[in-house]
């Protein structure tokens, strides 16, 4: 319970974040935890996760993380995942720097900033050329992570309205 969960909320249709559309219906996720309970991880997490991901069936990958350390071993992991088909959606990161985050500036992923519920650009959006799209980046939860149940706002929320989005497109 917490930002993996709340995400999946968004990316399954189950919550709408202010300003998105709502869904009739809710989408089947693949849940992958690449993450520990104190939020580390390791390249070699993540291409397992990946890699179950793409066994498992999914199409669209929503990765509401991000490092600042470009890495060739992860960037050719994103890469081999997009050759298996997963379309990839990221983060751009909740602090208006302009500079690159990954794995949203690796040119196979879709990255995502935050505009606020009438549209207008999120003050703590990143920006940037790598930057693809931005999307809605408010949504309340009735789980919290690190705090109580609620508001929360960030490019996670937002990289994950656009894997539903997508997914709805695709019709999975």
């Amino acid at each position: 319970l917490g930002h993996g969960t709340q995400m999946a909320y968004l990316a399954s249709g189950l919550l709408s974040a202010d300003g998105a559309g709502t869904a009739a219906d809710t989408l089947p996720l693949v849940s992958v935890r690449a993450f520990d309970e104190d939020g580390k991880t390791s390249n070699f997490a993540i291409i397992q996760a990946l890699a179950y991901a793409a066994q498992a069936g999914a199409k669209v990958v929503n990765m509401s993380w991000g490092s600042e350390t470009d890495s060739d071993f992860m960037r050719a992991a994103i890469r081999t995942a997009t050759e298996r088909g997963l379309i990839l959606v990221a983060a751009a990161r909740n602090e208006p720097t302009g500079n690159s985050l990954y794995p949203a500036a690796y040119p196979h992923v879709l990255a995502v900033g935050g505009v606020t519920a009438s549209g207008q650009p999120w003050s703590q959006s990143n920006y940037g050329s790598f930057v693809d799209l931005s999307a809605p980046s408010a949504a309340a939860f009735p789980i919290g992570h690190n705090g109580p149940a609620g508001a929360y706002v960030g490019t996670s929320i937002s990289s994950a309205v656009v894997a539903n989005a997508l997914s709805r497109y695709l019709n999975l």
